[in-house]
């Protein structure tokens, strides 16, 4: 596997953990699992990218 087949495979799991939390109400692991993306060497970008996505899942949530 390529490094970057790696990073996007961790990056998709990344994005449903944090939708998963999101519907379960848990801001507390989503924090968590953000410090983990960003000691897994996630660039700012990335981060922001995935949190504007789950902004959006909450947003559909409250609907």
């Amino acid at each position: 596997m390529k490094n970057s087949t790696i990073l996007q495979t961790g990056i998709e799991w990344i994005k449903r953990r944090v939708k998963k939390r999101l519907e379960q109400g848990q801001k507390k692991e989503i924090k968590r699992t953000i410090r983990k993306m960003s000691k897994k060497g996630m660039n700012v970008a990335e981060i922001a990218n995935i949190l504007d996505m789950a902004e959006d899942v909450r947003e559909r949530l409250k609907k």
